[in-house]
């Protein structure tokens, strides 16, 4: 329809309109599926003059004729009795080119498209739950499987996807098993990664701003954490509308309930044309799926009954319909209603045993599978060990039969309608219906194949795992990250199959321990440290403990609840007995990883000194230098907190120059991509060595590389370790506030909780003088005492009095020294501050720690004024000061040039 020329076509051929029907149909199309009133109506076409409501009716009828409603089952215009009336078929909006439109660009086409496949016998449930979706806000769809239920939730969907700010998010819980697995499931799609045990806050602060439409599908396996997932929602999120379906309902507070009921059938069993038959929606389905699929004649009045018999015997279950449509060209209506009738003689009996409904649809789709070849099959049992999508070569993994066998295999089961095909980025895939699914996953269990196609999935799937692991350690991961996601509840479910009492025991440790690379690279870390707990429980006392595969899954375990809980005694253990078991199998590589371990928890956990051994030690396992780039990367971050800034910054910089040479893959799959762990050393030593600008310039660096990466791990390591600590130590409290806030976020985002509680510590420190929380510094250890001390909580310092005194925290003794001497001088010990302010001189010289040597200067430089020895205070601050050549725009050395100005001024 083009309003602006007044015409409306028919595959490209005018349609003859009056001019009021040309007027009526204007104004219902431009409603948008909304219902016009009859007093709008008349306004609109009528606008100077008068016309009763039956002369209306006349014009609606000779607009509805001319369009051909009722042809085919169309509908384009409904009439609610009373109120007025809506246009329902469906609208494509496009701009018409300015050459075609007499009013010029702002002229708008609309075209009236059919739907590729006609919904059949579901019009007036599809209207209706329109008008009660956005009404009620939460409505579940109710029926047997093979209802039609997504088929009618899909259409409300796509009919009231104009109504939301966003398009409607269909989220399928068809493939996942687990109920602890609901809310990430709805978080992947929402375009975050929920790993932690409870993400219901990441998923409610994205939806709080939405106006949207979720549509919830098959979610009668998991009916509690469904309708849980449903009310947070609905509470917190007000923009949000609910469609569900599921197979009962899920007893959720305020949850509306419909239920879907079979396709019309007729009650008489005395039908004997096909005009009378085709009234019924089930055999208009039956018969139009059977024309579409044979290419066969329309319905005769000869075979109509029979027509109607199947229609019957199927309880008008639309899947049931569709499955006996597609054996019609094999052996006709008369045989194939014999055939359903000797079928359904067992089913009879089995009603008897409760769910009739289900027992119904399991005989059809039995009936259907014996239909099959007996290579079809078993290429449909094998199909249903997929969780999810397959691509052809996933399926000629689990079924030897051959590409060719495979492809000819897929292409019947599609044809036969057992099989869904897909189009996607990366080419066809496949996926088997949920019921279907079900059906040949209980048909393989009873085969005798069930394990040796379950033995060739959890193979495939540790095939999965080491090509993603390659994938990272060869830079491709970013661009594939999605292919790989996608495998996720299959690599799960080989996982569970492996380590169960009918698995095997050793290809399920290989899977989990393979499978690290992709967790830890979508930062699934609760998770994956969950499942690499319960490999190592079952491999626990047997000879696979310290062969490679069982060493890697301790690693990774430590790594796990390093980034989830922290340097906690899990985590010491998991290094300790990697150690172990490895120097006991005399492998290097895993000694190697364990004095990683144990030098990072030590690091974390404040003993510099003790983790230095580690990187030490590490180092002498390789005495030719083979991994020098590894042992740089360790000391360099020992020696930053140890105090020796120049021998810090030396080894940094040839770790980052190494791996700007060489591409930026991380050293192992569980790693940061490492030149973040560079950038940030150079970060802090550059500022301590007293080149602010060169500071603040490496943290930012590092950000923005690890955003650009899109790796939420190694973001967190920049921003925690170094991009907020800078722009603290810099002055800067509104970039501070900016990092702490992208730190909790991507912290709360990704289930990290170690890094979460480093956001913690600089919150505190920024609000502490507005809320001092003084009862929690003993739970947050030496290294966050320490950085608090640095920006002048001197409530922190004496839980460090301990480490100070043994010479620990080297890389600011010197500021604790000072912080000392400044409590010691306002308690009037004066000789004794001047010692320690000494002793913090000599520490700061010592490590070449100019900017605290800034600090230390401007606090004698305070000590010898209040003693009327300014002269002194300024010459021994002014040499000091002249010695930065950059950073004079950062608050120590803004500060250090108001000192200098007033005491030139006073002197």
């Amino acid at each position: 329809m083009v309003p602006s020329q007044r015409l409306l076509t028919r595959d490209d051929k005018p349609v003859q309109l009056g001019s009021r029907a040309f007027d009526l149909l204007v104004a219902l199309v431009e409603a948008n599926g909304e219902l016009v009133s009859k007093r709008d109506l008349t306004e609109k076409v009528w606008p100077n003059g008068f016309i009763d409501e039956s002369a209306l009716r006349v014009h609606i009828g000779t607009l509805r004729k001319a369009l051909g409603e009722g042809k085919d089952g169309q509908r384009f215009i409904l009439n609610e009795a009373g109120r007025g009336y809506r246009f329902v078929a469906a609208l494509n909006k496009v701009r018409q080119p300015a050459s075609e439109s007499s009013t010029g660009s702002k002229n708008r086409t609309l075209v009236l498209s059919r739907p590729l496949g006609r919904i059949v016998g579901r019009d007036d449930v599809v209207a209706v739950l329109c008008d009660q979706v956005p009404d009620r806000r939460f409505l579940t769809i109710v029926g047997p499987g093979g209802m039609g239920k997504t088929t009618v939730a899909v259409a409300i969907a796509d009919r009231l996807a104009s109504h939301y700010e966003y398009d409607p998010l269909f989220v399928d819980f068809a493939s996942v098993a687990d109920a602890s697995f609901v809310s990430s499931t709805l978080a992947a799609l929402l375009g975050v990664v929920v790993a932690e045990e409870d993400g219901l806050p990441t998923i409610l602060h994205a939806l709080s701003e939405r106006r949207q439409l979720l549509l919830f599908d098959n979610c009668e396996h998991l009916l509690e954490a469904v309708s849980a997932l449903a009310e947070a929602i609905l509470r917190h999120a007000p923009g949000i509308d609910i469609l569900a379906t599921s197979r009962e309902p899920l007893r959720a507070e305020g949850e509306w309930i419909h239920r879907l009921l079979p396709l019309s059938l007729p009650e008489r069993d005395d039908i004997t044309s096909a005009a009378d038959a085709l009234q019924f929606s089930a055999v208009q389905l039956f018969m139009e799926r059977a024309q579409a699929l044979t290419g066969g004649s329309m319905l005769t009045d000869q075979d109509a009954p029979f027509a109607v018999e199947i229609a019957r015997r199927l309880d008008g279950i639309p899947l049931a319909l569709e499955l006996a449509a597609a054996r019609v060209d094999m052996f006709g209506l008369q045989m194939l209603a014999r055939k359903l009738d000797d079928r359904f003689s067992i089913l009879t009996k089995g009603r008897r045993t409760a769910l009739p409904r289900h027992q119904t649809l399991r005989a059809t789709v039995d009936w259907s599978y014996e239909l099959l070849a007996k290579e079809e099959q078993a290429l449909l049992r094998a199909l249903s060990v997929f969780r999810g999508r397959f691509q052809l070569d996933d399926a000629v993994a689990v079924y030897p039969a051959g590409e060719a066998g495979i492809f000819d295999g897929l292409s019947n089961l599609v044809s036969k309608s057992m099989v869904a095909v897909e189009g996607g980025k990366r080419g066809v895939s496949y996926r088997l219906l949920d019921t279907m699914a079900a059906y040949a996953e209980e048909k393989l269990a009873s085969s005798g194949d069930s394990q040796a196609v379950s033995l060739r999935h959890a193979q495939f799937s540790l095939d999965v795992a080491e090509r993603a692991n390659a994938a990272i350690l060869e830079g491709r991961f970013a661009s594939e990250r999605d292919e790989f996601a996608r495998y996720l509840d299959d690599l799960r479910w080989a996982m569970n199959w492996a380590l169960s009492p009918k698995g095997d025991l050793a290809l399920g440790a290989a899977i989990t321990a393979a499978a690290g690379a992709l967790w830890f690279q979508l930062t699934l870390l609760t998770e994956y440290r969950q499942m690499t707990e319960r490999a190592l429980a079952v491999i626990a006392g047997t000879d696979k403990e310290d062969t490679p595969v069982g060493l890697q899954l301790l690693t990774a375990f430590g790594q796990a609840v390093w980034h989830t809980e922290g340097p906690r005694t899990a985590m010491v253990d998991a290094f300790e007995r990697t150690l172990e078991l490895a120097e006991r199998a005399g492998n290097i590589i895993y000694q190697e990883r364990a004095h990683w371990g144990l030098w990072n928890v030590n690091t974390l956990r404040g003993d510099y000194r003790l983790g230095f051994a580690h990187a030490e030690k590490l180092e002498a396992l390789w005495p030719k230098g083979e991994h020098a780039v590894v042992v740089d990367r360790l000391k360099s971050r020992s020696l930053n907190y140890i105090g020796r800034q120049n021998e810090a910054i030396e080894r940094a910089h040839r770790v980052l120059g190494h791996f700007l040479a060489n591409g930026v893959a991380p050293a192992h799959s569980l790693a940061f991509i490492e030149p973040v762990v560079a950038r940030t050393i150079i970060a802090r030593a550059e500022w301590l060595r007293g080149n602010p600008d060169r500071a603040l310039s490496e943290a930012e660096l590092a950000i923005q590389e690890m955003r650009a990466a899109d790796h939420a791990l190694s973001l967190c390591y920049a921003l925690a370790v170094s991009g907020v600590p800078v722009a603290l130590w810099a002055g800067d409290e509104q970039l501070g506030q900016s990092r702490i806030r992208e730190l909790q976020t991507t912290s709360e985002q990704h289930g990290l909780l170690f890094w979460r509680s480093w956001s913690n510590t600089y919150d505190t420190m920024l609000n502490w003088h507005a809320a001092p929380a003084i009862d929690r510094l003993p739970e947050f250890g030496a290294m966050k005492l320490e950085h608090l001390c640095t920006w002048g909580i001197l409530e922190a310092l004496p839980f460090l009095e301990q480490r100070i005194d043994a010479g620990e925290g080297g890389w600011c003794i010197p500021e604790l020294l000072r912080l000392q001497a400044t409590a010691l001088h306002a308690e009037g010990q004066h000789a004794e501050a001047r010692g320690r302010l000494e002793r913090a001189k000599g520490e700061a010289e010592l490590s070449g720690a100019k900017s605290w040597l800034l600090r230390i200067a401007m606090t004698n430089a305070s000590f010898l004024r209040e003693a009327g020895q300014v002269d002194e205070a300024h010459a021994q601050l002014h040499a000091v000061y002249n010695a930065f050549t950059e950073g004079f725009g950062t608050a120590d050395l803004e500060r250090a040039a108001r000192m200098l100005v007033d005491m030139e001024r006073r002197g």
